[in-house]
């Protein structure tokens, strides 16, 4: 049976998430272990980094920490070619008022959302716009996870200015205060 989500008064689909102290192996562990669980080799490498822009270095959660997380759709940008990471986050700091995502949430919000829920929300994917994270080939990477038939996949997207993201997902942008 699929979970009510809170909505806030945009109509985004708001989670609240605790916060775990996981280092990035720590969180491969976590996920693979789950049923139908499956991640990618650049999500992977993401994860493990130990570059000063690393998960381990910058992206872990405050251990009992609740963050309040905003599912805002990517087709609030109406332009295609317009749709950047950088201006899906202007986007919701100038409209919203949200904040940067994390990169340690997108690992919780698989956790809380099934593939069935992120298709009745109308979202392929859930993105998470945080700190850029390079992978072992020295590529900037962002976290995010996708709904697919094939299992609960945990990914890495490449990301550079003027890469566009599709009008078919989400992204995980911090409410104020979390």
């Amino acid at each position: 049976m699929e979970k009510e989500f809170e909505r806030n008064e945009h109509g985004h689909v708001v989670l609240t998430l605790t916060g775990l102290n996981l280092t990035g192996e720590q969180e491969i562990a976590r996920h693979l272990a789950s049923p139908d669980a499956k991640m990618c080799d650049w999500a992977m490498s993401c994860l493990l980094s130990k570059n000063s822009d690393g998960y381990d270095a910058k992206h872990r959660l405050v251990e009992g920490q609740v963050y309040r997380v905003a599912l805002m759709p990517t087709n609030v940008i109406k332009v295609d070619s317009e749709r950047t990471a950088d201006a899906l986050r202007q986007y919701g700091v100038n409209n919203f008022g949200y904040g940067k995502g994390l990169a340690g949430l997108i690992p919780r919000m698989r956790e809380v959302v099934s593939n069935a829920e992120m298709k009745s929300m109308g979202f392929r994917f859930i993105a998470g716009l945080h700190d850029l994270i390079k992978d072992s080939d020295g590529d900037p990477n962002e976290l995010l996870f996708d709904g697919g038939d094939d299992g609960r996949w945990l990914r890495a997207s490449w990301v550079l200015p003027g890469i566009r993201w599709v009008g078919l997902g989400a992204v995980a942008l911090l409410l104020p205060a979390s």
